[in-house]
């Protein structure tokens, strides 16, 4: 993730970003793209743990986009995360009460 990050960042800097943009805002960029990248890879894998990737992205996607001025897009995607928060709680839950029992003792 974090060489991911530090590459996509880079390039992202290279190709501008239109406006003269500061470089955090291409390292959140870049947390954005290598996050929803790992994401969504993790669920193709079936790996539970892209609950985190996600939740990871939308703390920094949101504040990004109410920032660059995309209110209706910062605002969709908050209703992501409540939707991703949720569904991380739900497999914590359900993970929790779905282990094995210990072996008994013999």
């Amino acid at each position: 993730m974090v060489l991911g990050v530090a590459v996509a960042q880079q390039v992202f800097t290279m190709l501008g970003a239109g406006w003269p943009a500061p470089r955090w805002y291409h390292v959140a960029d870049a947390w954005i793209f290598m996050g929803s990248l790992l994401a969504t890879y993790a669920m193709a894998r079936g790996w539970n743990e892209f609950w985190l990737i996600w939740i990871g992205v939308d703390l920094v996607g949101v504040p990004l986009l109410w920032h660059s001025g995309y209110l209706p897009t910062a605002v969709l995607y908050a209703v992501y995360a409540a939707f991703v928060l949720y569904g991380f709680v739900v497999w914590l839950r359900a993970s929790r009460s779905e282990r094995p029992d210990a072996e008994p003792a013999t």
